[in-house]
């Protein structure tokens, strides 16, 4: 049987080196744990802070940028068009509006005016019609003879 040597074998972590070997290693103490993690996390802490501060360095140079700025400028230019545009098109849409109105009644009237003269027509024709009637009663035997007794009565009072 080969035997292997592992006494020392040493493997590479984030703070440093660490040796581990066939033998118990010693524990740490609490106190010395606690320290260790206190300082990890200053050192996070640090790094961190440092990454804010770029993040708002960048943020600052990219608001300060001038193609943000022309970007910017365009897109109220845009905006102050397209409100144009709606009202404009808003003054289109009322004028049609009112010219369909006007168009309606006017075609409202000339109906009007065509039903009125189709009345007046037909009591031009019934009147026309009714004067036949009474031409022709006038001429029959007993209107006539019904006239000249009301002349009779009338010449005798």
């Amino acid at each position: 049987m080969h035997r292997i040597n592992f006494t020392l074998a040493r493997v590479a972590v984030s703070n440093g080196v660490r040796l581990y070997s066939r033998e118990p290693q010693r524990r740490q103490s609490f106190l010395s744990r606690l320290y260790d993690n206190f300082r990890e996390e200053v050192a996070k802490n640090k790094e961190m802070k440092e990454s804010l501060k770029k993040f708002r360095e960048e943020a600052e140079k990219l608001e300060q940028s001038e193609a943000l700025k022309a970007a910017r400028q365009k897109f109220e230019t845009v905006e102050k068009e397209a409100s144009k545009g709606s009202e404009v098109f808003k003054e289109s849409l009322s004028s049609i509006k009112e010219k369909v109105q006007g168009v309606l009644d006017e075609a409202s009237k000339s109906d009007i005016a065509k039903k009125a003269g189709k009345l007046t027509e037909e009591v031009g024709k019934t009147t026309h019609k009714i004067s036949e009637k009474a031409q022709e009663i006038s001429r029959t035997g007993a209107f006539q003879s019904i006239s000249e007794a009301t002349k009779a009565v009338k010449k005798g009072n």
